[in-house]
């Protein structure tokens, strides 16, 4: 009958210590967008973490090898 509503993205959060200025959140948000499942990503330098917005369970070892194209090391934070 109707559609389903669509269910709500999953946030992984990553912890990415080498990141340190801007150019690095642009390349580390270019490299996890490129994912599969990644609808966005948003790095913050300061902080030194990543939050990506998935449409679907992603490993978090997937994600870090996404970042790692971009040359940094990524672990997620927390329970995920």
């Amino acid at each position: 009958m109707g559609a389903e509503p669509p269910s709500e993205p999953i946030v992984v959060v990553l912890e990415v210590p080498e990141m340190s200025c801007a150019a690095c959140e642009r390349l580390i948000e270019h490299a996890l967008r490129r994912c599969p499942e990644v609808l966005d990503a948003k790095a913050d330098a300061g902080r030194k973490l990543v939050h990506v917005r998935l449409a679907a369970p992603v490993a978090p070892e997937t994600l870090a090898a996404c970042v790692s194209t971009a040359g940094y090391a990524a672990r997620p934070v927390g329970g995920n």
